[in-house]
Parts: structure tokens; C-alpha cells; sequence
């Protein structure tokens, strides 16, 4: 259940679309993402849940009321390029079926609204800043078209310029 709902969470935050303007200030290389998620109501699509069978689908329900409105802590090693800088995908999330509009961005920090449709319909309001190339700190409201919440928190340090040990969406 929890690694549904990251991964719901992930998708849900930064999907792959090219930025425009100055890309931000960071150190291309390994980080370390330190990802505090707090989830009210349904997030996970009906046509999701509806694939499951039901007692699978009851359990995740029920484990979902648990877990609102508590926060729930992950941490995730990631080997950041500097094409995922510019197109802001920071957190190696691939939802293709998103807009956005960035209503402010600098070297320092950027701004964005997104809007993505179904099968995972949701908007969202995004906030990544930087005060030093080794950090950053991504804040994230999502609203899903199902009524769900999530408020993330992404609190990103640099560890190197190697990604040695760092595994990549292709292995």
C-alpha cells in the first residue's frame, strides 16, 4: 500500500515537459530526496482501484482512511542529469498526459500550475526552490479529480557528481 501510494505521490508531483526560461541552480550528480507525503481522501484513480480484486481493493481503502491526514517519510537516491534540471523532473516521474504553466521561474526558483488528465486527473500548484546548488526544496498541493489530497514536501541534498550505485530508470 505504501509504495502505491508514493508512487502515486511521485507521479502525481513532476511530469516530463520541457521548462522555459533559466533552469535552476543545482548540482547535476547523486541527491538524496527526502520525500514527506500527507494524503487525504482518495488518491488513487478509480480505474485503479477498479482492477483490483475486491478484497484487495477493500484493504487499500482502508489502509488509505488510516494514513489520512498523517504524514508518511521516504527517502530515495537519484542520479539527476542536467536535461532533468531543465525540464524539471526532478523526482523521475513520467506522466506525459500534463500541462503546465509556469507563472514564475529564475535560477533560484520556479513556479508552476499543472493540470493532467485522466487516467490520474488532477491539478496541481508547484513551488521548487534553491538557495545553493546542493539543495533544493520542492513543495507540491495536488487535487485529484476523485476528491484526494496530497501535500508534498521534497527536501533534496547533493551527495556527488558520481552516480556510482545509483540506480536509473533503465536498470
Amino acid at each position: 500500500m505504501k509504495n502505491i501510494l508514493s508512487g502515486a505521490a511521485l507521479a502525481a508531483v513532476i511530469a516530463t515537459a520541457p521548462a522555459l526560461g533559466a533552469s535552476l541552480n543545482l548540482r547535476t550528480g547523486a541527491w538524496e530526496m527526502t520525500l514527506t507525503t500527507v494524503t487525504t481522501g482518495n488518491v488513487i484513480a478509480p480505474s485503479t482501484l477498479e482492477k483490483l480484486q475486491p478484497e484487495q481493493r477493500e484493504q487499500i481503502e482502508r489502509n488509505m482512511q488510516e494514513r489520512s491526514g498523517k504524514p508518511s517519510i521516504q527517502i530515495h537516491k537519484t542520479c539527476v542529469s542536467q536535461k532533468d534540471i531543465d525540464e524539471m523532473n526532478l523526482i523521475k516521474a513520467d506522466d506525459k498526459n500534463c500541462s503546465r504553466k509556469i507563472k514564475a521561474q529564475s535560477s533560484m526558483r520556479v513556479d508552476l500550475d499543472e493540470s493532467c488528465g485522466e487516467p490520474d486527473a488532477n491539478q496541481k500548484s508547484i513551488s521548487i526552490e534553491t538557495k545553493n546548488p546542493e539543495s533544493l526544496l520542492l513543495i507540491a498541493d495536488v487535487q485529484s479529480s476523485n476528491g484526494g489530497k496530497i501535500h508534498l514536501d521534497v527536501n533534496g541534498r547533493w551527495l556527488a557528481s558520481d552516480c556510482k550505485g545509483i540506480l536509473t530508470e533503465t536498470e
